[in-house]
């Protein structure tokens, strides 16, 4: 199995490397258990603090209404897409994952290293390689501005370009450490003001007809 790199955290004031290098032998220790055994692990890392539960169930809902929307085959790579979107997070420090206001531009530029980390620990996973998607490409961009690797339009997997908009959805409806919930419609206005900039104008279209119960056209 090719070994995960821990991130430097040199430059962030990082006191505790130990914490880091045992939080990335643990997740490898599943990894190899899921590649001998070949069995579903996501319910117990969809538990850990960086992908909290209340996250995870909301875009399991979503992921939910897909389900005829999809078929079987590509619901199940959606669904464990989702859950390990931010499986990546496991590299980046707590002072930064969980500061409770904004983020300068060293700290962003390693929050943003989290898409690649996410590649490297679940790549060895043969199995999950189709639903890699997600977590690498969740942060692009429709216009090429995203991360980690600047994709624009059609370069962005299709699964990536619609969960995109869910995670964001999700994002701002709930809680965070540095502001409140926003309204829906301030959620769902923001949504359709970076349609065809941040998201695949379809891709927003079909999201917001889903939410209200609707058939995209």
């Amino acid at each position: 199995m090719t070994p995960v790199l821990l991130p430097s955290c040199s430059n962030v004031g990082c006191d505790a490397p130990l914490r880091f290098l045992r939080r990335f032998q643990m997740f490898q220790v599943l990894l190899r258990a899921v590649a001998a055994i070949g069995q579903n692990f996501f319910g117990p890392l969809s538990r850990l603090r960086f992908n909290s539960l209340h996250h995870r169930n909301n875009l399991l809902f979503v992921v939910g209404r897909l389900r005829n929307r999809l078929p079987d085959d590509e619901l199940v790579q959606v669904r464990r897409g989702a859950l390990l979107h931010d499986i990546g997070k496991m590299g980046v420090p707590d002072q930064i994952l969980l500061k409770p206001g904004p983020l300068n531009d060293e700290e962003w530029a390693i929050m943003r290293r989290h898409p690649s980390y996410a590649y490297e620990m679940l790549a060895p996973i043969v199995y999950l390689h189709p639903a890699l998607d997600i977590p690498y490409c969740h942060h692009e961009k429709w216009d090429g501005t995203g991360y980690p690797r600047g994709l624009a339009g059609d370069q962005i997997p299709l699964s990536a370009r619609l969960f995109a908009v869910v995670d964001v959805w999700d994002a701002l409806c709930s809680d965070r450490p540095y502001r409140a919930a926003w309204p829906p419609e301030k959620v769902t206005a923001h949504i359709r003001s970076l349609s065809g900039t941040h998201f695949d104008p379809q891709a927003v279209t079909g999201f917001l007809a889903l939410l209200n119960g609707s058939t995209p056209d």
